[in-house]
């Protein structure tokens, strides 16, 4: 008799990018690890992120049950690419000096929106709910490119960081902003890892959800001070 998992054919499909996520996440570890280009504290910085979204991601134990219950929020591919139709044109900010004056934030990070500016220039904006993004260039246009424009976010980065995880982020990693996007899955995890904020992420992931918590916490101090062993990343 077939085993079934209990698990939906969307989850089934979802667990099967977290394998590659998690294949990618392991790759990234090692390759800084042998990087003489990252300092001692730099690559504990990476390994120590990386070894924590793996435990998050893991789909055993305490934290595979949180994670089944999550996946289940994370939207398809269809609707992540539509998300964009929430934002209405008439309320996204022209210029970095409008969204200042409409209370739109730039104190958030933009490093995951830098694949088409070679100079790293571009700078994020987020509206006052924490819902609508802009992207904008050194010359104050708005940046359109698939690869870097801004998207809307399902969940609150702040108040809802596991969800926005979930809803906002895991997608991305999967899938990009569209299918004209041509960055690859290694490149947004790079850029996520090294550049951008999965860290703080990370952090508050745990900090809400306990089992994810624990896990990740037991399996970062395990194989934190281990870096020969790559198979048990």
């Amino acid at each position: 008799m077939e085993q079934t998992t209990g698990r939906s054919e969307r989850a089934e499909e979802l667990y099967g990018y977290l394998g590659i996520l998690r294949d990618e996440l392991r790759k990234l570890s090692m390759e800084v690890e042998k990087d003489a280009s990252y300092d001692a504290s730099g690559k504990i910085k990476v390994r120590s992120t990386t070894l924590r979204l793996l435990a998050i991601l893991a789909v055993d134990g305490a934290a595979g049950r949180s994670v089944k219950r999550r996946l289940e929020e994370v939207p398809t591919k269809d609707v992540h690419y539509a998300r964009n139709k929430n934002m209405d044109p008439a309320f996204m900010p022209k210029s970095p000096q409008q969204a200042l004056e409409w209370g739109w934030s730039d104190k958030v990070g933009a490093d995951c929106h830098q694949f088409t500016s070679p100079d790293k220039s571009h700078t994020k904006y987020v509206s006052p709910d924490g819902k609508d993004e802009v992207i904008f260039d050194a010359q104050g246009n708005t940046v359109t490119a698939p690869e870097d424009y801004g998207t809307y976010n399902f969940a609150n980065p702040r108040k809802d960081p596991v969800g926005h995880f979930y809803k906002d982020v895991l997608p991305w990693l999967v899938w990009g902003n569209d299918e004209r996007d041509t960055t690859n899955m290694e490149q947004r995890v790079r850029s996520f890892v090294i550049d951008g904020s999965a860290t703080a992420v990370a952090g508050k992931i745990a900090e809400t959800d306990s089992a994810v918590a624990k896990a990740a916490d037991a399996y970062r101090n395990k194989l934190m001070d281990r870096p020969e062993t790559a198979d048990e990343l």
